[in-house]
């Protein structure tokens, strides 16, 4: 079979329905297999580049709650700490125009006869709130 033959001959097999299916599917696989491992690996990579950045987030998230953790352990120390001269009196009814700065000065030497007599000098602030708060300014102690 010469060219022209062998080409003639090829171009009746393309009319050939079976063979035009044949030859799509052929190609269609051929085309497809290699594409689909291409894509299928860098899916894969792409999931183990991911898995990789979700696992250091996740460290760097329980790192930052260790870190909360330990700020508000120091917090709640801190504010311990500046508590540990004050003294809240609850029970004393609000009056209107009242001296809350004699009204406690007057309750805390009168009436637990302290012995020397606390001086406002002593006291940093007295102020009202869910009761009287009295913040001392010093560590003086008071025996009575």
């Amino acid at each position: 079979m010469n060219q022209g033959e062998f080409t003639q001959a090829l171009l009746m097999a393309f009319k050939d329905k079976e063979i035009k299916e044949s030859l799509v599917e052929l190609m269609a696989q051929a085309v497809t297999d290699p594409v689909a491992e291409k894509v299928s690996e860098s899916v894969k990579n792409e999931v183990v580049k991911l898995r990789a950045e979700l696992r250091d987030r996740d460290k760097k998230i329980k790192q930052m709650e260790e870190r909360v953790d330990s700020l508000t352990s120091d917090i709640d120390q801190l504010e311990q700490y500046t508590r540990r001269n004050s003294l809240r009196i609850t029970g004393i009814p609000e009056t209107s125009e009242e001296d809350a700065v004699a009204k406690v000065m007057d309750l805390v030497n009168v009436a637990l006869h302290l012995d020397p007599p606390l001086e406002l000098s002593e006291v940093d602030r007295i102020h009202r709130a869910d009761g009287l708060d009295i913040f001392f300014c010093c560590n003086k102690i008071y025996y009575y």
